[in-house]
């Protein structure tokens, strides 16, 4: 990619990966626009750091605070990683070859945002109640989200997006369950960064060319920007906004095939 394309699509990957709208299909959307014929698995989770080190800094406080008291819910985001961890790790090739296709993405994106306005609706006949403290969280809730999870491995789900719906079904906040989400999402993106430099050859020398470098810089920049807008939004019907975008941006991409 030019200069350019990596500026425009660091930023796309910045603020999609982390908003419940996915990344792919709005890379799908821009590479069609930037005509690149393709973004390599490399690129895509090398930009992962960047998003990886928005989330950590965005929750520097929450994260390294009173440690003690956090380490029950720690434990938990550990263990509902590992079915994400363990599908990415056996199916990922699989995945890659049979549903990275523009049909699925904007399939994906219309199901999930219809179910977000599904979710945002019953969330406010219940008056928004459920668990209101991200330190509150239970196991079982963590593992549903972290079960979830795995669906985001298919295109245009969204990570975020399908297990912020699993938290709020599980009995939480609509803003307690995407922070979940955020949370959740560092050990998986981390992950996912480190297997991909182990397996690719040449690794440590193609993440330090002035391109990489200068992607990982624009995406977390970013996503620490969407991170900061989602804590600004309504705490209560963002679910509602990003799921009829959603529904809107997989029509485009179906009128564009």
């Amino acid at each position: 990619m030019t200069v350019l394309q990596t500026i425009i699509m660091s930023i796309v990957q910045g603020i999609t990966e982390l908003l419940p709208i996915s990344s792919s299909g709005h890379l799908v959307l821009f590479s069609k626009i930037l005509d690149i014929q393709e973004v390599s698995n490399f690129t895509l989770t090398s930009l992962h750091l960047g998003t990886t080190l928005a989330i950590v800094l965005f929750n520097w406080k929450f994260l390294f605070t009173d440690i003690q008291s956090k380490i029950k819910l720690y434990t938990y985001i550990v263990v509902a990683t590992v079915p994400a961890a363990l599908i990415g790790a056996l199916f990922s090739d699989a995945i890659e070859s049979y549903l990275r296709s523009t049909m699925v993405v904007a399939v994906s994106l219309i199901v999930v945002g219809i179910i977000m306005i599904v979710v945002d609706r019953k969330a406010l006949q219940n008056k928004e109640g459920g668990v209101m403290e991200l330190e509150n969280v239970t196991f079982k809730q963590t593992l549903s989200a972290g079960f979830a999870q795995t669906l985001a491995l298919i295109p245009g789900i969204s990570r975020s997006g399908i297990t912020t719906i699993a938290g709020v079904f599980s009995g939480l906040n609509q803003y307690v369950a995407i922070r979940l989400s955020f949370i959740l999402g560092i050990p998986i993106l981390l992950g996912s960064f480190l297997y991909e430099m182990i397996k690719t050859e040449n690794s440590l020398t193609m993440i330090t060319q002035p391109n990489s470098i200068l992607a990982i810089v624009i995406t977390f920049i970013a996503g620490y920007a969407s991170l900061w807008l989602l804590d600004r939004m309504s705490k209560t019907r963002f679910l509602m906004y990003f799921g009829v975008y959603r529904i809107l941006l997989g029509v485009i991409i179906l009128l564009s095939i």
